[in-house]
């Protein structure tokens, strides 16, 4: 019983620890308009939305990045959103951030 215990101690701990881990708390820089953090877009896909992405760009000024993460951590999303969109210098610079 007291082994027991203890593995299930070790193993809440150990899970507490990977799930900490699993946010990065700070991203690489952007490589483009699609950043796949967690592989889950296969290549022709992510071309396909780059193109789309860079001809709003050019054609109506409309500069839209998407950071696709394994996970945002146990934080809320938002901050998480708000923290990316900070550290890479996207999004209006006339809206209010915090």
């Amino acid at each position: 019983m007291v082994m027991a215990l203890m593995m299930m101690a070790i193993l809440s701990s150990w899970s507490l620890l990977l799930t900490s881990g699993l946010a990065q708390d700070k991203l690489p820089p952007p490589t483009g308009h699609i950043n796949d953090f967690a592989s889950v877009i296969d290549p022709a896909n992510k071309q396909r939305l780059e193109t789309v992405l860079q001809n709003l760009k050019e054609r109506a000024t409309i500069d839209l990045v998407v950071a696709i993460v394994k996970t945002a951590g146990p934080g809320d999303l938002y901050d998480y959103s708000l923290k990316l969109a900070n550290e890479w210098n996207v999004g209006s610079r006339l809206s209010p951030r915090r």
